[in-house]
């Protein structure tokens, strides 16, 4: 079997969709009338947020990274124990923890990818504001998971075996903003009989606004998080 993915047929949302859809529900500003603007700002709501965990490989550049993403619904990042789950087919409610390998920031193509069929995680926020930006969050899944290669359909395939151990701690990061806010962690994932330590290079963790994830499909959404984590790496 090939060890390409269906993330491979697909092309990510451009920094400039997620940076206007960003922009529309964290600040606000009026104009165009003669009678006072409307400047207060319209509040943040966060529609699907990620944790990501990447590293260099090789170590000494900056093109090309291995990197595992935890892409879920807002409502699931709140203080508790949360499953994962892609049984969904139109990916909305879907819980994806997903290793991706030798991802080329430049193409933005892969070389392979597994995905968790299940397992559990825990996650730790403000519980006045668990998706706001600036804010706590804290992760852990202490307990492996299988973890499958994907067919061409996005089917679960070869059984990678248990891994998918780690941790984070940081704050939400601003997605109307070119820049990540690092958090501290690991991940550790074990793909095609190596194991890959993640989260060295960079970690972080970001929400967006549903204008910026309606067309997003799940493929699409783990494959921003590689470009964000790439420019960022290319950038400091």
């Amino acid at each position: 079997m090939s060890r390409r993915s269906s993330l491979l047929a697909l092309v990510s949302v451009t920094a400039a969709t997620l940076a206007v859809g960003a922009a529309a529900c964290s600040g606000g500003g009026g104009g165009g009338s003669s009678t006072s603007p409307d400047t207060s700002p319209t509040p943040f709501v966060a529609d699907h947020c990620q944790m990501v965990w990447t590293k260099k490989d090789p170590a000494n550049q900056t093109r090309v990274i291995d990197y595992y993403v935890v892409d879920a619904p807002a409502g699931k990042w709140v203080t508790g124990t949360n499953s994962y789950f892609i049984g969904d087919p139109s990916g909305v409610t879907n819980v994806e923890g997903a290793f991706v390998y030798h991802y080329d920031v430049i193409t933005q193509q892969d070389a392979g990818a597994a995905v968790a069929s299940s397992g559990i995680f825990s996650v730790g926020t403000n519980p006045s504001d668990p998706t706001g930006i600036g804010k706590t969050v804290g992760f852990q899944d202490s307990t492996p998971q299988h973890y499958f290669t994907l067919t061409s359909a996005g089917v679960p395939d070869v059984d990678q075996g248990q891994s998918g151990v780690g941790d984070f701690s940081g704050v939400w990061s601003n997605p109307g903003s070119p820049d990540v806010t690092p958090g501290t962690g690991a991940m550790n994932v074990l793909f095609m009989g190596t194991s890959f330590d993640l989260g060295g290079d960079l970690s972080y963790a970001m929400c967006f606004p549903s204008t910026a994830f309606t067309a997003m499909s799940p493929e699409q959404r783990i494959r921003e998080a590689g470009r964000r984590a790439g420019e960022y790496l290319q950038s400091h």
